[in-house]
């Protein structure tokens, strides 16, 4: 039988292989390079706490941050986009501590959708998480509804 933390470190090194060309992606459209800040570490892998500074090019100004996400279904399938709550708490911590943008860049089977927080917004709260690829008792826990007209086409966003 295989244990959570297994199931856990193989989705990392998953995303983590997709998170690549998303990233490179972003660089390009935004005109800007995505770095990581690693801040802690967890069990045996180094993590930030949000995933990128989005630094000006040729400098090492920080100009914003971003979150990459990925999604096993196409944008419209669902009317919101669920994110970890303890990552809503991170995103609204970094904005307020920074005052610079933050964005939650999602990439989807069929469009690449970002989400630039917005500190007026509230979102629905609720006692969720994964259900059908559940490792752990652990992925059940607090999760924000954003809901996906809050979205843009990453390919429509000009960095500021």
């Amino acid at each position: 039988m295989v244990s959570s933390y297994t199931k856990l470190q193989h989705d990392c090194v998953v995303a983590e292989k997709q998170e690549k060309p998303f990233k490179e992606k972003i660089e390009k459209v935004w005109n800007v390079e995505l770095r990581k800040d690693i801040r802690q570490k967890v069990g045996s892998r180094n993590m930030s706490f949000i995933d990128f500074m989005v630094i000006k090019p040729g400098t090492d100004i920080v100009m914003g941050y971003v979150e990459i996400k990925s999604a096993t279904k196409n944008y419209k399938f669902y009317p919101d986009y669920v994110i970890d709550h303890s990552k809503m708490a991170k995103i609204r911590l970094k904005y307020l501590e920074s005052n610079k943008p933050v964005y939650v860049a999602t990439r989807f089977k069929d469009v690449d959708m970002v989400y630039e927080f917005n500190p007026t917004h509230s979102f629905r709260i609720e006692h969720k998480g994964r259900t059908i690829q559940k490792r752990s008792e652990y992925d059940q826990k607090e999760v924000e509804y954003i809901p996906m007209e809050l979205f843009r086409q990453l390919d429509k966003i000009k960095w500021r």
